[in-house]
């Protein structure tokens, strides 16, 4: 029997449950120092080399492990989930030493390694976060987590970057790799203090049955067969923004690239009251509808910010934040909530890979077509991918039921 809150799964008595407040407080410090570095190994990499390639080679590093995320989903599948998440971030504290040794640009190249690593790191964290939930928590409380978990992240969105970019110019990047280190040595201490429902070691089965575990799952699921679209379609916007967003800036809006900042605080503002009020909703519409109504808000707020005006564009990007992290709240306890608990890792992981293939083509696409198409073309592609892929997962049922 999964320990939980109340039945009806409230924010306010989840927070009451002991083990998720500690999984909570771990993550808040994980990811923290996360979002401090991840900014700073890109700024070090183009510091260091005086090139503006080597620093975005840093972000292709971190991507680069999604190509590996089935395997990894084996490894969360197999042992109890909590003591891989303790492994994980042992290691990861352990993996962030080398960039002590990061002194020019003949040793740039250990910058390269510990990104991969650290893209390893996060893809067997949030799976295996992802599974332990689903298994410590009652199926009502996985909306409010998730939800809380969201907001929390978009929260961190902000002050992190600014603390790790504030530490790098004052002490440099050995400072902030040892920040980082030191919050996952805590997180692992306190994960250590928590006895939750797990799974236990599982004992091996072939290659292939363990590879493709997760993806038969999906396809065999209709509701997650419908889900995966979706992220697709959301995934590939989330592409085409990456690169539009600079041609908003400048071509819709005449003001400087970093002007690119205000509009992802105002889209993480908007993004934390999508998570805030995601617990209510989920009750009232259930997973499948609340990430389809997601899509569609996202959708239209590319609509709106055809307007290069700067008050359609703002009001834009907190109605788009806000349609995303319902769409993710949604998405998580909707792939939750269908699985059963042993496959819970694969199917995390190879949802993940399959989002990768669109994502990295509508970015690769954007920037070989930005010169050539209208930015306000583009948003309004967006917008209708993202209405069509929201409709279509409304019209998808709900989840089935699954013995814990």
């Amino acid at each position: 029997m999964a320990l939980g809150a109340s039945p009806e799964g409230s924010t306010r008595s989840l927070l009451r449950h002991r083990p998720f407040r500690v999984l909570l407080a771990g993550q808040t410090l994980t990811l923290l120092g996360d979002l401090a570095l991840i900014l700073v190994l890109g700024v070090w990499a183009k510091e260091i080399t005086g090139s503006v390639s080597a620093g975005g080679a840093v972000f292709f590093a971190l991507i680069a492990p999604t190509l590996l995320a089935p395997l990894l989903g084996c490894i969360v599948d197999r042992f109890p989930r909590r003591r891989v998440l303790i492994v994980n971030d042992l290691l990861t504290a352990a993996g962030l030493l080398p960039l002590l040794a990061v002194h020019g640009a003949d040793t740039v190249w250990i910058i390269y390694v510990v990104a991969a690593l650290y893209g390893f790191s996060q893809q067997i964290f949030f799976a295996a976060r992802s599974a332990l939930l689903q298994s410590m928590l009652r199926d009502g409380d996985l909306g409010p987590a998730n939800a809380v978990l969201e907001s929390l992240r978009m929260g961190l969105r902000t002050a992190g970057p600014v603390l790790g970019t504030a530490l790098f110019a004052a002490l440099g990047g050995s400072a902030v790799a040892l920040l980082d280190a030191a919050t996952f040595l805590a997180s692992a201490a306190l994960l250590s203090s928590i006895n939750v429902p797990d799974i236990g070691r599982r004992r091996a089965v072939s290659v292939m049955d363990e590879l493709g575990g997760g993806i038969r799952h999906i396809l065999g699921t209709p509701i997650l067969r419908r889900l995966m679209l979706a992220l697709c379609a959301a995934v590939a916007a989330l592409g085409l923004l990456q690169v539009v967003g600079l041609a908003l800036v400048d071509h819709g809006l005449h003001r400087p690239a970093t002007f690119l900042g205000v509009i992802f605080a105002v889209e993480g503002a908007g993004a934390i009251a999508g998570g805030l009020a995601a617990p209510a909703l989920l009750r009232r519409m259930g997973e499948a509808r609340l990430a389809g109504a997601g899509l569609v808000i996202a959708g239209a707020s590319l609509g709106v910010m055809t307007d290069p005006a700067l008050g359609p564009v703002l009001v834009g990007s907190c109605t788009g934040g806000a349609g995303f992290s319902a769409f993710l709240i949604g998405y998580t306890t909707l792939l939750q909530r269908s699985t059963a608990t042993e496959l819970q890792g694969r199917v995390f992981t190879a949802a993940e890979a399959t989002a990768g293939i669109p994502y990295t083509a509508m970015l690769g696409l954007a920037v070989l077509g930005i010169g050539l198409v209208d930015y306000r073309v583009m948003l309004a592609a967006g917008m209708l991918v993202l209405a069509v892929a929201g409709a279509y997962l409304v019209r998808g049922g709900e989840a089935p039921s699954l013995p814990r």
